[in-house]
């Protein structure tokens, strides 16, 4: 996998970085017990999944509470980290969440928010996978308002939903490299520029990325 950051005025040029992902993903507890030997591994960093509810399903439905990654808290605290520079908590998509409930929308940010929390604690970064392990967000006919509300309606509620997202994630972390995986990622025309708190790598906001026709391939 490769990170790569655009360049922009004031950052360095691209680079590429090799970080560790697979469906052996580690915890922090793996990690704290076995950082010595994974750093032996020709990677830069890694991504982790955390143990505590929800484990990174931010739009599974309900909203945690800090108390779930406590385990988790100080499984992080004790990973020592060497040569891994570049270390990612992975957050996600599967969705139990209706896009247009805000009470709905209250317990995602909320989720959000302790990965955010998670994240600057263990010295890393977020990561987002986009693909649905289960209920497809993406998809307007599997939507709940499918029918009563129209695919440029969902668009547009989506885009609202995706500046909240990303404005959670600049307030714990305003300096975040929001690592994405290729799956429904963002391509160019399909983004809005966005304030520089609300910004990704390539300096375009997450908010965009999906609900347009090329990505979903689906719709009216």
């Amino acid at each position: 996998m490769r990170e790569v950051a655009l360049a922009q005025p004031g950052r360095l040029p691209a680079t590429k970085t090799l970080i560790e992902y697979g469906w052996d993903v580690p915890s922090p507890a793996y990690l704290r017990d076995h950082i010595g030997q994974m750093e032996e591994r020709p990677f830069d960093g890694v991504i982790m999944r955390l143990e505590g509810k929800g484990r990174g399903l931010i739009f599974s439905g309900g909203k945690w509470d800090q108390a779930h990654y406590q385990a988790d808290q100080e499984a992080r605290a004790g990973i020592k980290w060497g040569k891994f520079r570049h270390n990612f908590i992975m957050i996600y998509a599967a969705s139990g969440q209706d896009w247009f409930s805000d009470s709905d929308w209250e317990g995602v940010l909320g989720n959000l928010a302790i990965m955010a929390q998670a994240a600057v604690a263990g010295k890393c970064h977020l990561a987002f996978d986009p693909e649905p392990y289960g209920k497809n967000p993406w998809t307007y006919p599997e939507q709940l308002h499918a029918g009563q509300q129209a695919f440029a309606e969902y668009q547009a509620k989506v885009r609202q939903r995706g500046q909240q997202f990303i404005e959670v994630i600049g307030q714990y972390l305003p300096g975040n490299v929001l690592l994405t995986l290729f799956s429904y990622s963002t391509f160019a025309g399909q983004t809005d520029i966005a304030a520089p708190s609300r910004n990704s790598p390539a300096g375009r906001s997450w908010s965009g990325a999906f609900w347009s026709r090329p990505t979903l391939g689906s719709g009216p």
